[in-house]
């Protein structure tokens, strides 16, 4: 041997020793159960992040639907309605499965029938609406003749006016357009697409007990 030769040849030895050996073998043993332990940890920081986001996105959308009944619509198109009920009045709710996730976006389209959640109320001569999921809301003034409603000063779309069928069928109302342009149809489409179910009780009896199916949408 030469040179740095009996330097090389005793690291050699002490790192071939016995102690040496078991604790670098201990050492590479344990390197995948830390791994595994690192990738357990993050999918449940992950999976509480997705909770944490969701229950904000609840309480923004509960906080929006709130300051709407703040809030009274403005006469764009036509005079306010005199405030009182009609056969249309109460709160409905409608369940849509999404294709695929939520995109946040700056300015989504309006009225778009996405998937999700949700919530129509209509209050002597007031409708007001409600995407959960999203927190995108409008609201305007509705006319009640017989068997049409119709639908004005929606600021979304402030000169158009928005005709409809509408019946209750098996509790849940169905509105069926007639004529109306807003939103290039898409208020039409979103409105008529499925029936809205009812946030009210069916009878005075589930109303005093509360044991009747209320869908969950409507909290």
């Amino acid at each position: 041997m030469t040179g740095d030769s009996p330097g090389r040849y005793m690291r050699f030895r002490e790192f071939m020793a016995p102690g040496r050996l078991r604790a670098a073998h201990s050492e590479n043993a344990l390197r995948p159960i830390g791994c595994f332990v690192f990738i357990i940890t993050f999918f449940f920081i992950f999976l509480l992040d997705i909770h944490e986001a969701a229950a904000q996105e609840k309480i923004s959308a509960q906080k929006v639907w709130a300051d709407l009944f703040t809030r009274s619509p403005y006469p764009h198109t036509l005079p306010l309605p005199d405030s009182k009920r009609s056969p249309v009045d109460g709160t409905y709710v409608k369940s849509k499965e999404s294709k695929s996730p939520l995109v946040h976006c700056l300015r989504c389209p309006d009225w778009a029938p996405e998937g999700g959640e949700w919530k129509i109320n209509f209050s002597k001569g007031v409708f007001r609406i409600i995407h959960q999921d999203s927190a995108w809301r409008t609201m305007g003034s509705y006319f009640v003749a017989q068997d049409r409603i119709l639908f004005a000063n929606d600021p979304v779309c402030h000169d158009v006016i928005g005709l409809y069928r509408w019946k209750v069928e098996d509790g849940r109302l169905t509105l069926a357009p007639v004529d109306d342009g807003c939103a290039i149809r898409m208020r039409a489409a979103n409105l008529s697409e499925i029936p809205w179910t009812p946030c009210q009780p069916p009878n005075q009896e589930a109303a005093i007990t509360d044991h009747w199916p209320k869908p969950p949408a409507c909290d």
